[in-house]
């Protein structure tokens, strides 16, 4: 069974009504620090100083909202082709010639 099944199948599971995802197992430590389990990595450590800088930083960003740069319209006709000269080939090359 090729991986894309299997994400099938998976995105499929998820969306019945009676779905539970399973629990995740984790360590937290007494400084705020936590651990978790990660199946085919390992175990991860999130350290507090870490935990603290990016919930400083989510409340600094959360007040920052950018203005919108709106861009112009785009226009899809195609440009107006030049308008036709009115001098000729001849009249043209005489002209080249004479200057």
């Amino acid at each position: 069974m090729s991986s894309l099944v299997r994400r099938i199948q998976r995105k499929l599971m998820r969306k019945r009504p009676d779905y539970e995802p399973r629990a995740q197992v984790t360590e937290v430590y007494d400084d705020g620090s936590y651990s978790v389990l990660r199946p085919t990595k390992g175990w991860a450590h999130f350290s507090a100083r870490r935990l603290a800088a990016q919930r400083k930083m989510a409340a600094a960003l959360d007040h920052f909202i950018p203005e919108r740069i709106r861009k112009p319209a785009k226009l899809w006709r195609k440009p107006a082709p030049p308008a036709p000269s009115t001098e000729t080939r001849q009249q043209r090359r005489h002209k080249q010639r004479s200057a």
